[in-house]
């Protein structure tokens, strides 16, 4: 259902389908209410991996639902801070 929308798309839609407002998301990530609705309207990228895995945690959703990639396997601190875009890369690496 979420597959053709952005991640920051789907920030809102789980935000939402949550109950939760935007305060309040913004709140247990520790970022403002005007950041987060930039991220959800797209008006700035969400492409740090740490970043939208803490979206995550605090949606009670996985990284993977965030992401669209259901199959992806889950972030941890020692993945480091990799970005969306260089997952991604490496991800159609192995996939060839």
């Amino acid at each position: 259902m979420t597959t053709n929308l952005t991640i920051g798309e789907r920030v809102a839609w789980y935000r939402r389908r949550r109950g939760m407002s935007q305060e309040v998301l913004a709140g247990l990530v520790g970022r403002t209410v005007d950041w987060l609705s930039r991220a959800e309207n797209n008006r700035m990228e969400l492409d740090r991996l740490s970043v939208i895995k803490t979206l995550a945690d605090a949606l009670d959703v996985s990284l993977g639902d965030l992401l669209a990639e259901p199959t992806l396997m889950e972030w941890s601190a020692d993945s480091g801070n990799r970005t969306v875009p260089a997952l991604r890369s490496a991800l159609m690496t192995t996939a060839n």
